[in-house]
């Protein structure tokens, strides 16, 4: 049994240092290569996150300026029209 770990045991060394060592460097060199040839979003696009923060704030805003005793007559108006 001893013998079937110690031959075993070069196998599990050499993926380890497979995984470990400092040639991964080249898959990280490839990430950043693929990353720095990927097509930018354009302005509209990258404008979309700051319209839902500008759309929530204002929301937040609105929500917070109603009170208790003009809301049911806000709800009244909107129905109306």
């Amino acid at each position: 049994m001893f013998a079937r770990l110690a031959t075993r045991a070069p196998v599990a060394t050499r993926a380890f240092a497979r995984y470990h060592s400092s040639s991964s460097a080249s898959g990280a060199a490839r990430v950043i290569q693929m990353a720095a040839q990927a097509e930018r979003p354009s302005a509209a696009e990258a404008a979309v996150p700051v319209m839902w923060a500008v759309c929530g704030a204002l929301t937040y805003t609105a929500w917070n300026r109603m009170d208790a005793t003009n809301a049911g007559g806000n709800v009244e108006k909107l129905i109306i029209i």
